[in-house]
């Protein structure tokens, strides 16, 4: 009731459960509509809630005139930050290189380099200043160009300053804290701090987790697949046939199966795997295993890590810039006679967010590395330890607060609504509703939908598969991590209306069926059977 409400929602999800078999109706489908209202607040969850064909007819919706979200995270309470030491750095950082063109910060001038650190250390907006001088030192003032953003490329005969924004070596500004008590079940891939996206430890710094152009460092080298681009077998058979195709491309239907180009993907199939695939591009399915970069001032300047590395990520623009590869780091071989460090990735998480790949890598960066931990905004969780530290951007000597405005993500998915073509689940609706605070799904397995260049998991805050009539209305989705809403398999006219989706970390929304006629389930040429979103209405949402 109003004056009593339920704590849960899968409380109240079980009340509708109870008062529909109390009062016969055996069939939820045909079961009057129950609304569950939620009042103000938000709703912390580190698992999805669960609707099944018996919660059919049911609409969740906020109270009138409130403010509710449902939050993928835990927030943190009730523990104790204390002081942490922060790695030693200099307040500004020689890079070999340019910054490109970008904003100001300020008027261009003919500098000193000791003229251009002070001028630029006294803007907030600087983020570091660049000049036409293949030196740290020159003898002479020379033009310097002070930028508003950081976007770095290597450049012979150029050199870069970067300001370590807040970095104050001897200032109170890295904690951490013993979040055993919390309780976590996952580990902490995704934390919000009053809000806002945190950054998770890495290089280069960048002032916030959404700033575009942050894979920034050219490699050495590339580790490329030992194993063959070769798939078990190619299913190419001779019908259906289209032969009216431009040049002759895709009459007929091809599918590489198993082997070990397909073994990234799930299920492990691939067009791009098939022989004599078409349609340009590297041919068989790759992707690198490892890279190659030196702690020159170009590259990765504080390695050797003396840190885990088990749990790195290096995020990479694949050659010609066509998609992102996340690898998940194995272990780290630093070699002091040329100071480079290799790191292998794995072959069973990560590298297959891409159908069309490569040996090769091009611009990245490194994430999830303790050692990088450096610039306000800035964390890192040790699972082992459960440590949390974080760069608490704030004046120095601010401890991070603990009420709950800092928030762990636990939760990929936050609301699971799967039926069957047989018993859908009927009529759910979700009104007036925020859903915020998801965790990263770019390592969860990825499939490929057809012969596109990109792959995708069957994964959303909000995931309907074996649906028929699902409302989404005037809902708000923002720092969701993965994708916001999934319509998978047999889903039947669900509306999408005046919703604002803002900040999603992959695609706001994402229909994807299932086919037949092929040996691997759900990738064949043959939609006869209906099993594929169909009737979805998507109007008046901002994205």
């Amino acid at each position: 009731s109003a004056r009593s409400p339920f704590h849960t929602l899968e409380r109240a999800r079980e009340a509708v459960r109870k008062s529909r078999a109390i009062a016969g109706h055996t069939v939820a489908a045909e079961a009057p509509r129950a609304h569950v209202v939620l009042r103000a607040g938000t709703f912390f969850r580190s698992a999805p809630l669960s609707l099944g064909a018996e919660d059919s007819m049911i609409t969740f919706q906020a109270y009138p005139g409130e403010e509710v979200f449902i939050s993928g995270g835990v927030p943190i309470t009730g523990v104790a930050w204390t002081p942490a030491k922060p790695p030693v750095r200099n307040t500004f950082e020689y890079r070999t290189g340019t910054l490109s063109a970008g904003f100001d910060a300020a008027p261009p001038g003919l500098h000193t380099i000791a003229e251009a650190q002070q001028l630029c250390a006294a803007l907030p907006t600087c983020a570091g200043f660049t000049y036409d001088a293949p030196t740290a030192n020159p003898a002479n003032p020379v033009n310097v160009s002070f930028k508003y953003e950081v976007f770095w490329a290597p450049q012979s005969g150029s050199s870069t300053f970067v300001k370590n924004a807040g970095y104050l070596p001897d200032g109170l500004n890295l904690y951490v804290a013993d979040v055993s008590a919390l309780g976590l079940q996952q580990d902490v891939t995704g934390l919000r701090v009053g809000g806002l996206r945190g950054v998770r430890a890495r290089y280069p710094n960048v002032k916030s987790a959404e700033q575009l152009d942050a894979m920034q460092i050219i490699a050495d080298s590339w580790t490329a697949q030992s194993m063959p681009k070769v798939a078990a077998y190619t299913f190419n058979p001779p019908t259906p046939l289209r032969n009216d195709t431009t040049d002759g491309f895709f009459q007929t239907f091809k599918l590489g199966v198993g082997g070990p180009c397909a073994s990234r993907f799930t299920p492990q199939a691939s067009y791009w795997c098939a022989n004599n695939s078409q349609g340009g591009g590297p041919g068989p399915y790759s992707a690198p295993v490892g890279v190659t970069a030196d702690n020159g001032t170009d590259s990765l300047p504080h390695t050797p890590y003396v840190g885990d590395l088990s749990r790195a990520l290096v995020h990479s623009w694949r050659a010609g810039r066509w998609f992102s590869w996340v690898f998940q780091v194995t272990s780290g071989v630093f070699d002091a006679s040329s100071g480079r460090s290799t790191f292998n990735f794995s072959l069973d998480v990560g590298g297959n967010q891409g159908s069309r790949g490569g040996d090769s890598g091009q611009e990245f960066f490194i994430e999830n590395v303790l050692d990088e931990l450096d610039a306000p905004g800035e964390w890192y969780f040790d699972p082992v330890a459960h440590k949390l530290y974080l760069w608490y951007n704030a004046s120095s000597g601010t401890y991070p607060p603990t009420d709950g405005s800092i928030v762990a993500t636990q939760a990929t998915v936050l609301i699971n609504a799967t039926g069957s073509q047989a018993e859908p689940v009927v009529g759910v609706g979700f009104l007036g509703i925020g859903f915020r605070d998801t965790s990263p799904a770019y390592l969860e397995p990825h499939g490929t939908p057809a012969g596109g260049d990109w792959a995708i998991e069957r994964s959303a805050a909000l995931f309907f598969e074996g649906t028929v009539g699902t409302e989404l209305d005037g809902c708000l989705f923002t720092r969701l991590d993965g994708n916001a809403v999934f319509f998978s398999g047999y889903t039947r006219n669900a509306t999408v209306t005046r919703n604002e989706f803002v900040w999603i970390g992959e695609t706001a929304i994402v229909q994807w069926g299932y086919t037949d006629g092929s040996p691997v389930p759900g990738m064949g040429f043959d939609a006869t059977a209906g099993n594929q979103p169909r009737g979805t209405y998507v109007g008046y949402n901002p994205v």
